[in-house]
């Protein structure tokens, strides 16, 4: 039976945008267009004649055009797919989508004709009676070298007490292998994206029951901050999306663990410095962007290998260059044994306060213990904000001066870079070697 997609919109441009994308994949697929300019379709329109709807979420002068719509289709047809594909959309947009019942919601700027088939053969894979879509090299069955996981997601479940067998979460171009960990706010899965086998790792965010449309869009905020941002020292965001029962983000997946677990007994000096030059050089691309990370800590710094580090975690990162406010204020953010004290005490915060913990990082790799300490939250802040910086000891003492320019308590006094801060290390690298002459202790 030919698969036949019906495209609403109020011109062509959508129809022929998914005519573009499925001749690639499936190639047989019949697309109409339904254009809105005049009207929507009649009451006695027969759905049941398509095996699946794409639609614009702005039909008419309002949202509440194509949602009406929505409402009508989930109504008299629910069990007919309805794919909301926007280029005007924003994660309210989508969360609002996805409760009226549609199966996906994809924006044009993160969609690709594969991306695009993965969507339809997870929503039409199990209908024996639709074709199967071709890959690349013009072979029916499943598309790219992976077969989705059959399963669904348990509409009891949220992403953070999620408890069933992964193969029971279905992200359309990623097979889930396993569960990591639970976030703050999200689920994490260890994937294997369909594509090009390659392992990634899956952010969940569940949007069953009253979500907040704010959660999800500083959940997808990490995206939207670094998605493009190709560097070594920083993981590398590929994809977000949204699907019936969550949103998710496809990041890169470092195998090697965390900081955290590395510096518990403290560092070997020179291994804690390269570390840390590999961490600022991170930071220092994060700042050129306007973004301010505000929870690096340990745990947040990644292994791609034993050797190579990456910054983590945007999840509360500000952009220095958008003046929207997703924070209330008086509501601290961060981790408070890596916060700056400009930070803790709820003060405009800028890319130094980036520097402040890297400070906290860098005396914790050389020690095995952080500089500032508390039994309270009152005692941290107090010793943050108050308390006079620790010294090394003496076999890490040169480094004292890069400890001190990254932790000075006014922000004007630090590194007033991560460039600086590098400069700074390189410096006592210099001085301290052989050549000069000069001690190491």
């Amino acid at each position: 039976m030919q698969l036949r997609v019906l495209v609403i919109d109020r011109s062509e441009d959508l129809a022929h945008f998914v005519r573009v994308c499925l001749t690639r994949y499936w190639p047989q697929a019949k697309v109409e267009a339904y254009l809105t300019l005049y009207g929507l379709p009649p009451e006695k329109f027969d759905w049941s004649v398509y095996q699946l709807v794409i639609m614009e979420h702005r039909l008419g002068p309002s949202e509440e055009t194509g949602f009406d719509l929505l409402r009508t289709i989930r109504a008299c047809h629910p069990t007919l797919p309805v794919v909301v594909l926007t280029a005007e959309g924003s994660e309210a947009v989508a969360v609002r989508a996805l409760k009226l019942g549609a199966a996906h919601y994809l924006n044009f700027e993160d969609t690709s004709p594969r991306r695009l088939s993965a969507c339809l053969e997870d929503l039409l894979g199990s209908h024996s009676s639709a074709q199967k879509p071709v890959d690349q090299a013009g072979r029916a069955g499943e598309t790219g070298s992976g077969a989705h996981s059959r399963g669904s997601y348990s509409a009891s479940r949220s992403p953070g007490s999620y408890s069933g067998e992964a193969a029971e979460l279905r992200v359309p171009g990623y097979k889930v292998v396993r569960k990591l960990a639970d976030g703050g706010m999200a689920a994490i899965m260890l994937a294997v994206r369909a594509e090009d086998q390659r392992q990634v790792v899956l952010k969940i965010l569940s949007l069953r029951g009253e979500i907040d449309s704010e959660l999800v869009r500083r959940f997808m905020r990490e995206y939207e901050l670094i998605g493009k941002l190709v560097h070594p020292h920083v993981v590398r965001i590929y994809e977000r999306g949204f699907a019936q029962d969550f949103a998710y983000i496809a990041m890169e997946h470092c195998p090697a663990g965390d900081l955290k677990l590395a510096m518990t007994q403290g560092l070997p000096a020179a291994r804690a410095i390269r570390f840390v030059l590999q961490i600022a050089a991170g930071l220092g691309a994060v700042h050129d962007l306007g973004i301010v990370h505000r929870d690096l800590k340990p745990s947040n710094v990644l292994f791609k290998d034993d050797f190579t580090l990456a910054i983590a975690d945007f999840g509360i990162a500000k952009d220095l260059t958008n003046l929207t406010q997703l924070t209330v204020p008086g509501a601290m953010l961060g981790t408070p044994y890596y916060a700056s004290p400009e930070q803790l005490l709820d003060q405009a915060v800028d890319h130094r306060s980036d520097l402040y913990s890297l400070g906290v990082i860098l005396y914790h790799m050389l020690t095995g213990r952080r500089p500032f300490d508390g039994a309270t939250l009152t005692e941290i802040i107090y010793a943050h904000s108050r308390g006079s910086i620790p010294q090394l000891p003496l076999e890490s003492r040169r480094y004292q001066p890069i400890v001190e320019g990254l932790l000075a308590k006014d922000p004007d006094e630090r590194f007033q870079s991560a460039a600086d801060a590098l400069t700074g290390i390189e410096w006592v690298e210099r001085a301290s070697s052989p050549e000069t002459g000069l001690s190491r202790a």
